[in-house]
């Protein structure tokens, strides 16, 4: 799956609504669009059929947000909200190409929580952050 990776100090993630602003300083947000945009059967005498994959446009997001934080907390309450499964989310980043600054911004549909932290840890896991895993049903990039 290919996976882009932004830097969390300049990248603005609002999730139903709510900016989350305890993001991990250091650390990266990760979106993942595992689906190929189309599909190509080739037949034996020499046909070829294409079509767009209906989950084209699915994906995941990855983010990291401090511990006990008020990002945790909502994001730990929207994990348990029986009332809201289903929300929608952005995520800006800012990049500067040729001395111009410049915005590549993500709109998600149709996203839930499908990993929320858990409370098992080893020796190469921040105890100070926490995880949270989403997945989209659509997007819209704009760059």
């Amino acid at each position: 799956m290919a996976a882009i990776s932004y830097q969390n100090s300049s990248t603005t993630v609002t999730i139903a609504g709510t900016t989350i602003r305890d993001l991990i300083q250091g650390d990266w947000l990760e979106i993942g669009v595992p689906n190929m945009r189309s599909e190509r059967v080739n037949a034996e005498g020499g046909g070829v059929s294409v079509h767009e994959r209906i989950d084209a446009d699915e994906g995941t997001l990855r983010i990291s947000v401090q511990r006990f934080s008020d990002s945790d907390s909502f994001l730990s309450s929207l994990s348990r909200d029986n009332t809201r499964l289903v929300f929608g989310g952005t995520a800006v980043t800012t990049f500067e190409r040729d001395g111009e600054t410049l915005k590549d911004s993500w709109t998600f549909v149709n996203m839930s929580v499908t990993e929320q932290p858990d409370h098992l840890r080893n020796n190469e896991t921040d105890p100070n952050s926490v995880d949270y895993n989403f997945k989209f049903r659509s997007h819209t990039r704009v760059l």
